[in-house]
């Protein structure tokens, strides 16, 4: 009898807070902006490197377990398929597309969600991004380098309340934190050693991604 009632009491007091709880899972399209990086390579020459935007899919995942200033705020991960556009390299005057820009990331971090009527939500992520540069034709090798940076996210949404599984949708624009300046060279890009290859690839990575996110909360 003891035991029944310790359960019955177990349970009713765990309802408030299973009732705070709230998953969600969503399918994203992202564009992504990169930045643009002018070098100067010899007293009379100069080359510019500028990565076009990219779009990818990917997917979120998030959990809500506090209330916290009125909001919900909870862990989330995420992933983004690779993307691939145009690498523009501008040098003497002369424009080509000689390569192809790639990235794709994974990132955990937190989101702070407020609702109704509307979505409000803020995050702050950590990016494991992963950086290509590869040529279109060749016998020139593919640079790329692995990047961890802070990301800060804000969105704004709209959740159809149903009893059970809610679908929602939303829009985000994340920046980063943190940008690599541009390395010094002395030699032609094709020449320089391997870890100022990986800067300037990093001082022309994302600056920019703005998401459209659809998915269900339950």
């Amino acid at each position: 009898m003891h035991s029944a009632r310790f359960t019955t009491l177990v349970m009713v007091l765990a309802l408030p807070a299973s009732s705070q709880e709230a998953f969600e899972a969503a399918l994203t399209i992202d564009q992504v902006q990169s930045r643009t990086q002018t070098l100067r390579v010899s007293p009379m020459a100069q080359v510019t490197f500028e990565p076009k935007g990219n779009s990818a899919v990917g997917l979120t995942f998030a959990w809500y377990p506090w209330k916290v200033g009125g909001g919900q705020l909870g862990p989330s991960l995420a992933y983004r398929f690779k993307g691939s556009s145009d690498l523009w390299v501008s040098e003497s005057g002369a424009t080509g597309t000689p390569g192809t820009f790639k990235n794709e990331h994974f990132d955990a971090g937190f989101r702070w969600t407020w609702r109704k009527p509307f979505d409000l939500g803020i995050g702050l992520q950590y990016r494991l991004e992963k950086l290509a540069w590869e040529p279109t034709a060749g016998p020139a090798a593919t640079w790329s380098t692995h990047w961890g940076r802070p990301w800060f996210e804000a969105s704004a949404g709209y959740t159809w309340e149903s009893p059970a599984i809610k679908p929602f949708v939303a829009l985000s624009a994340a920046l980063p934190l943190i940008q690599e300046s541009a390395p010094v060279l002395a030699a032609e890009p094709e020449s320089v050693a391997p870890s100022a290859r990986e800067q300037l690839i990093r001082s022309a990575g994302p600056r920019l991604e703005l998401a459209f996110r659809a998915g269900i909360r339950f």
